[in-house]
């Protein structure tokens, strides 16, 4: 009789131990548990984003708090908040687009801007061209004219015996 009831007692111990086992497992997979163990986690409402050095005392930083960006200088005697209020832009929202220049704003230079990764300007073009204006190359050497500045008489120099003997 006794064998009975301690494999009645075993039964129900390892049922009842499954059972608290599925509640841990649903508790930690869902999030949605009252208990303290298996609470979900609460998202930092303030995190760094990206910052860079300027120099060896101040670092310029992009803050985020509350889904709204700041940009602030820190270091140095006094920390200054640049920008504020700049507001987050969702990643699937952002459209990957060539930048146009409008026809009506006046512009400084009369070239269009580079797109990423296009080197600077081809070199041995030698002219300027209607894409580039700026895209002169000097001549090669071989083509360049001495300048002569000042006097230069056999006098001023002092040069060989071959000078000197004009000179007498």
């Amino acid at each position: 009789m006794w064998d009975i009831i301690s494999w009645l007692a075993i039964i129900a111990t390892v049922i009842g131990l499954g059972a608290v086992g599925v509640q841990f497992a649903r508790g930690a997979m869902s999030g949605t548990s009252n208990g303290g163990f298996f609470r979900s986690k609460i998202e930092p409402r303030i995190e760094v984003i990206e910052y860079a050095n300027m120099d060896g005392r101040r670092k310029l930083a992009l803050i985020r708090r509350d889904d709204v960006e700041h940009l602030i200088m820190i270091g140095g005697p006094v920390d200054v908040v640049i920008e504020t209020g700049i507001a987050a832009i969702p990643a699937a929202n952002v459209e990957h687009t060539s930048p146009q220049v409008s026809q009506n704003s006046s512009t400084v230079f009369s070239r269009a801007a580079r797109s990423f990764g296009q080197t600077g300007n081809k070199v041995g073009t030698g002219a300027a061209t209607q894409d580039d204006p700026f895209a002169r190359t000097p001549p090669p050497l071989s083509a360049r004219q001495p300048t002569i500045t000042g006097e230069s008489t056999t006098e001023n120099l002092e040069g060989p015996g071959e000078l000197r003997a004009e000179r007498a």
